[in-house]
């Protein structure tokens, strides 16, 4: 949990802004271990009150193929006394399928202390969140929110998670009426395809860059930078199976590799992701800084290894956000592919679904968050986009770039990714 200062005075907002805050914060639960917590899910006599504001954040389909969903929960720091207290959120999701099991999330924090001038600034509050996946169906939600003092602020809502006309291909990996804590776990378990249809060797190459490009700001990966990279990576191997794999992820931004493994198997995706969350790109040396051609010598050299290596694999494709980039790749930089060399692809997503934001943490659909509009981009209808270096190199490889706005166009990339790997 971190503070941030926003909006107009001296607002604290607390809030889960990193995987290892968001995945550790809220956690699936046994009903038989908070019992005592899951029984004031309804009021009693005798409840005392805190009074709160709940912002559901409603399910939306991320590029793992998995509904997120989750809320936004705000407490006047004029309720407490000026000491840090203690607070602890329970969710209960209830799938509206007859006899469906109960999922119960537990999360827990500290609010900050309040400034002794507080009176001087009652609107002054403190603010976190908790996410969650579903598959597909209608949910009812019961929330509570509890502090070290015994006081309760309830709130319920209704949740549907439902493919678009336009989706209805795409298979979930979240199976319907069933609710999954947010973790990296959850993509290693993710069930593998039993015929190999795929390729027999390929190469994943990760772009570790943040999802929204904005000049003159620090660009440091956040929670979901790292989770729609490595959901769509996951994505991607279930869909094209291999017999073996490589994993790259290289930072454009600091000039350099930031983890390569061969052999890659989904139980390493947790060590991939601490790799791209120890990333600081906003700590860049100088001398990166100074090397203008340090992005095109470090993109080639991945690259030409690629295309030099004496056991080649059948396919490279390159994945990642929308790239800032627009440097062109030299002819003379990469190397010539052998006539049964690799076949290179690159995927781009550029999001645009409307999020409701706190800096650093977005869960996906939802309103206004503490005044500030939620963002929205138009997603095009066909792939097209401005050429940036990775595209530009993969040009010259004779390779196919995809530009994807939404899950579903991602889909259909993958698909014609699919349809070249089985020729």
């Amino acid at each position: 949990m971190h503070c941030f200062p926003t909006g107009r005075g001296r607002s604290l907002v607390l809030l889960a802004a990193s995987l290892c805050a968001a995945a550790s914060a809220q956690r699936i639960a046994r009903k038989d271990n908070i019992a005592n917590l899951a029984a004031r899910l309804d009021p009693r006599p005798g409840d005392k009150s805190l009074t709160c504001e709940i912002q559901p954040i409603h399910p939306a389909l991320n590029f793992g193929f998995r509904y997120q969903a989750g809320y936004f929960f705000g407490v006047r720091l004029s309720e407490f006394d000026g000491r840090r207290h203690r607070w602890t959120a329970l969710t209960r999701i209830t799938p509206e399928r007859s006899n469906a099991e109960e999922f119960y999330l537990i999360a827990s924090g500290r609010f900050p202390a309040a400034p002794k001038d507080t009176h001087l600034n009652p609107r002054l509050k403190a603010q976190a969140g908790g996410a969650f996946w579903l598959g597909e169906g209608r949910y009812k939600v019961k929330w509570l929110l509890q502090d070290d003092l015994g006081r309760v602020c309830r709130k319920e809502w209704n949740i549907e998670a439902r493919l678009g006309h336009n989706d209805r291909k795409i298979k979930l990996t979240v199976v319907p009426n069933t609710v999954e804590a947010l973790s990296w776990k959850g993509f290693s378990n993710q069930e593998q395809p039993s015929d190999d249809t795929g390729v027999s060797r390929l190469t994943v190459l990760l772009d570790a860059a943040p999802r929204r490009v904005r000049r003159n700001s620090p660009a440091n990966l956040s929670f979901a930078d790292e989770l729609q990279l490595v959901g769509a990576m996951a994505e991607l191997l279930h869909d094209i199976p291999s017999r073996w794999v490589r994993v790259v992820a290289f930072s454009l931004d600091q000039q350099k590799e930031v983890f390569r493994r061969d052999e890659f198997r989904m139980d390493d995706i947790d060590q991939l992701a601490e790799a791209l969350n120890g990333l600081r790109l906003g700590q860049v040396d100088s001398s990166v800084l100074r090397d203008a051609g340090g992005r095109v010598r470090l993109l080639s050299g991945i690259l030409n290894r690629e295309i030099s290596d004496p056991d080649p694999a059948s396919m490279v494709i390159l994945l990642g956000p929308e790239e800032r980039y627009g440097d062109k790749m030299p002819v003379q930089a990469l190397s010539d592919p052998a006539p049964a060399g690799p076949r290179f692809f690159y995927v781009q997503c550029k999001p645009a679904p409307m999020l409701a934001t706190l800096p650093g943490f977005d869960l996906g659909r939802g309103g206004a968050v503490n005044g500030a509009p939620s963002e929205f981009v138009a997603a095009p209808s066909s792939f097209s986009a401005q050429s940036n270096l990775i595209q530009s190199a993969v040009k010259r490889l004779q390779g196919e770039s995809f530009v994807v706005y939404t899950p579903g166009q991602f889909a259909k990339a993958v698909e014609r990714i699919q349809r070249e790997a089985r020729r």
